[in-house]
């Protein structure tokens, strides 16, 4: 009798010990879907910030192109460059305080830069180019 009883506790306490892991890996499953949703929000989040900031830098580049292409001596120019710097971190710290935060606005200002300095060396090859 005692054996029996012993082998009911036994047997309860494996049914209790294999529920118990269930609800552990449903739990971590859970988990782990949550923190892979959280981390593809986050890659989802960056991403559009950079390409948002790189479209803002390459129509900026692109708005002052004519004005390069016009300009009297490289003062000039370098007083359009640092204009159009100026104006991405106003807009990427705008937006940082509009509630974009300061992590993605950094990475908006970043791609803005890229862009509009890649459009404009662009510019400038092209510029180089034709006087030749």
């Amino acid at each position: 009798m005692a054996c029996l009883a012993a082998q009911k506790a036994i047997g309860k306490k494996n049914e209790d010990n294999a529920e118990v892991r269930a609800l552990l890996n449903t739990v971590i499953s859970e988990g782990l879907r949550e923190s892979e949703q959280q981390v593809s929000t986050e890659t989802d989040e960056h991403r559009d910030a950079r390409e948002a900031g790189a479209r803002y830098g390459l129509r900026l580049a692109e708005e002052l192109s004519p004005r390069i292409l016009k300009a009297e001596n490289e003062d000039v120019i370098m007083g359009y460059i640092r204009e159009m710097a100026q104006e991405i971190e106003q807009h990427a710290r705008a937006l940082a305080e509009r509630g974009l935060g300061y992590e993605l606005a950094g990475l908006w200002m970043k791609a803005a830069g890229k862009a509009a300095t890649a459009r404009l060396d662009a510019l400038v090859d092209q510029v180089e180019q034709s006087k030749h």
